[in-house]
């Protein structure tokens, strides 16, 4: 939901689940809010109070919501290991969210698009195009543009392969600036051109620093401040 929409605009969503979720006096709803604000905390760099979030999210789920897959709380919490650069914990989320029965296809292909970056992240080429194969397998299965990585993945794969012109070319259909301009200034400083690097460095510093705007910084701190009085209260 908040990789989709404006920062703002995402915030004042999850808000608006909350409150429906008190009103109604509805312990699902506040899965949903606790689980939203962590992808909300996580889209903004936060990661140590996303993980705080996904972790209170598999708690209420786990009381509240049994039936309902633990994966998309596994995923998120693949990010946050994933940010701290803890490999292994994010192939054992990954691992987790692939365990859960009826987990749904588009959280499998993301289980293991956080394998594929795991493994690229630890040298280990050939687990990469282990992986790499599975998520193929399993985008030819069910259809789709590859889940919540689309096309980063592919990058990724171009990258494993040392193929550092088709990895730039496979950048231009990123959707998401932050990874276009992150990815770009990975490659370019592989293949040694360190004046496009560190510009396109600047651009993804730029762009992050869009996205922590200080407007949805403050909004997401009252919803914080709302849902901590909530979790008090009972």
């Amino acid at each position: 939901m908040f990789e989709y929409v404006d920062r703002t605009q995402g915030v004042q969503l999850a808000h608006d689940i909350y409150h429906h979720a008190k009103t109604n006096n509805s312990n699902v709803g506040m899965y949903f809010a606790t689980f939203s604000l962590g992808t909300i905390r996580e889209q903004s760099g936060n990661m140590g109070l996303a993980e705080k979030s996904f972790l209170q999210a598999l708690k209420l789920k786990e009381k509240y919501l049994p039936e309902e897959s633990a994966a998309p709380c596994y995923l998120g919490l693949c990010e946050v290991a994933l940010h701290r650069k803890d490999y292994e914990e994010v192939k054992e989320y990954a691992r987790l969210a692939l365990d859960e029965p009826g987990i749904i296809p588009m959280n499998q292909i993301t289980a293991w698009s956080y394998k594929c970056l795991a493994r690229y992240n630890q040298g280990d080429s050939l687990g990469f195009e282990e992986a790499y194969r599975e998520r193929a397998m399993l985008i030819a299965e069910y259809g789709g543009q590859g889940g919540l990585f689309g096309e980063l993945i592919n990058v990724y794969q171009a990258k494993n392969r040392k193929q550092w012109q088709l990895a730039l070319q496979r950048t231009e259909k990123l959707i998401h600036q932050q990874n276009k301009c992150a990815q770009k200034a990975a490659i370019y400083e592989q293949m040694g051109d360190y004046r496009q690097a560190f510009y396109w460095q600047k651009r993804t510093r730029a762009v992050i620093d869009s996205i922590q705007s200080s407007e949805a910084r403050s909004q997401m701190n009252e919803f914080d401040t709302e849902l901590s009085i909530t979790y008090a209260e009972n």
